[in-house]
């Protein structure tokens, strides 16, 4: 089975996306505040993986039994929007902790290329793919480096320098120590850090 669908249609699936990233951007940012970027981080790729998977399999799995073809694929596209939102803000939360202000801007910028080279790669491997099993096997493969790095990611690192096993004395002293890249003192709620929304 192909998925051939009107420009119309198509419109309305590459929609589906945006309408899930921009605004998911907010929870994201605060939940990363609030329960840290490695976790958020982790399970943001993890469901960006599994909504990628889940469009090579779009014609046999059940959603598209009960919404159709068309919407199945845009709820999956909505779904990757929700998984790829949480990464700006994060990522961002992760510069600015573990680069320090000095090389902050450095951080920033190689965050900024992969974004853009990554999607400029993905379309020359999609066009390379060419038919609809080809491009099956993109999006499992995808999908498993996705995993892969979600692994990475939760595996190594930590959301505060002084706590991660890696970092030592020097490197402390070289990133300026501040508010942001240390354990705070104290935590509220119960354990979870509280968004510090009186910093806005």
């Amino acid at each position: 089975m192909t998925l051939a669908f009107g420009a119309q249609t198509m419109g309305w699936i590459f929609t589906a996306f945006s309408l899930a990233y921009h605004p998911f951007q907010i929870p994201g940012g605060w939940a990363g505040d609030r329960y840290g970027p490695r976790r958020i981080l982790t399970l943001s790729i993890l469901l960006w993986a599994a909504a990628t998977a889940a469009i090579a399999l779009l014609p046999v799995l059940a959603i598209s039994r009960w919404l159709g073809l068309a919407w199945a694929f845009a709820t999956l596209r909505f779904l990757i929007g929700m998984g790829e939102a949480p990464a700006s803000p994060n990522t961002a939360k992760i510069v600015a902790s573990w680069m320090g202000p000095v090389r902050r801007g450095l951080g920033v910028s190689f965050h900024n290329c992969r974004h853009r080279a990554g999607g400029d790669v993905c379309a020359y491997v999609c066009d390379l793919a060419g038919t609809t099993k080809r491009l099956a096997n993109v999006l499992y493969l995808s999908s498993l480096l996705g995993v892969l790095v979600a692994l990475l990611w939760w595996f190594y690192t930590s959301d505060f320098l002084n706590i991660h096993t890696g970092v030592n004395a020097a490197e402390l002293s070289l990133i300026r120590p501040s508010r942001m890249n240390l354990v705070p003192r104290t935590r509220q709620n119960g354990g979870r850090m509280a968004a510090p929304w009186e910093e806005c």
